[in-house]
């Protein structure tokens, strides 16, 4: 297994501060997490206790300023391999180091081979100062910078959705596609709507019909049947069940983009799958001429809604 972002956290505070009890502190966490650690603190094995220390000071702080600073902790595998395949097989070790320990997995099984045979043991990049280290990991950061901030107090805006974190990404999506779904099914006849429900995923089949229960009698008819075309547009892959919502998701939010969004655009692909991204591009590339400050309005709002329907009333936890 590998180690989520609190469990690191423990596991350099013991070697910090108790790195002699390490072994018997590990008997507090579960058996697999006490598996790993106990191969992690076997691999540093060999090195000072002062030399250890430095380097779970370093870390830590790493660990705690990485989500403020930039959006490295979110970015999709695909794109994190991307940039990592330009670097040599060592400062891709080193930088691995240096990433949430859930996301190494991802990474080495998404490594080409040619890569991961040349790759050193993690242990080795132990070796390499921790000045050069953290040069290393400064410049991959430079590629994914963050200079927005949401502030809970205020209202969230349109303009922090980029600041979600990635699985929040996706489920805006999801929401924003399962409610469009229904929004077009709701003045549809009962065998006409059966059609298009039967086509879907049943997971996917189950969320449509929450909204269609939800939203009836609570939306203006013009935006019904605005949603009615978009149920039968020929930009959505209504073949493919298992991407049909979420196309219809990204064509909604293609629709809340305007040419000064672009910015924020690259950072919200840069959590999306590269599959994700090509669907995605596709519809901005189709609407974003088009769009303009006022078309944009009533899809922003209805990005929002989806948004509310991910976390609830109050968005605390993004």
């Amino acid at each position: 297994m590998n180690l989520t972002a609190r469990q690191k956290a423990f596991f350099l505070i013991v070697l910090k501060q108790r790195l002699k009890n390490a072994v018997s502190l590990f008997a507090f966490v579960s058996e697999n997490e006490k598996k790993e650690m106990t191969k992690m603190y076997a691999a540093l094995s060999g090195r000072g206790e002062r030399e250890i220390s430095a380097v779970a000071t370093s870390e830590l702080r790493q660990l705690a300023s990485s989500k403020k600073q930039n959006y490295l902790a979110d970015v999709h595998v695909d794109w994190l391999v991307d940039k990592l395949c330009e670097e040599t097989p060592e400062i891709i070790a080193a930088i691995l180091r240096q990433l949430p320990a859930e996301r190494v997995r991802a990474v080495l099984d998404t490594l080409p081979h040619e890569v991961l045979d040349f790759m050193p043991k993690l242990s080795d990049t132990y070796a390499i100062p921790e000045q050069l280290v953290d040069l290393f990991q400064k410049k991959f950061e430079s590629f994914f910078p963050l200079s927005k901030q949401f502030d809970p107090e205020k209202r969230f805006e349109y303009e922090h959705l980029c600041l979600l974190r990635a699985d929040h990404v996706a489920k805006v999506f999801l929401n924003l596609g399962y409610r469009e779904v229904a929004l077009g099914l709701i003045t549809l006849p009962d065998t006409a709507r059966g059609v298009v429900l039967n086509r879907l995923a049943p997971n996917d089949r189950e969320r449509v019909q929450h909204y269609l229960k939800t939203e009836k009698n609570q939306v203006a008819e013009r935006r019904l049947k605005r949603a009615q075309v978009h149920l039968v547009s020929k930009e959505v892959q209504a073949g493919d069940p298992s991407v049909f919502v979420r196309s219809m998701g990204f064509m909604v939010f293609a629709k809340t983009v305007l040419r000064r969004d672009l910015d924020d655009i690259i950072v919200i692909k840069h959590k999306l799958s590269r599959k994700d991204c090509k669907i995605l591009d596709y519809f901005i590339e189709n609407h974003i001429d088009k769009n303009t400050e006022a078309s944009v309005v009533g899809f922003r709002e209805d990005l929002l809604i989806a948004v509310r329907n991910v976390y609830g009333k109050e968005i605390k936890n993004y």
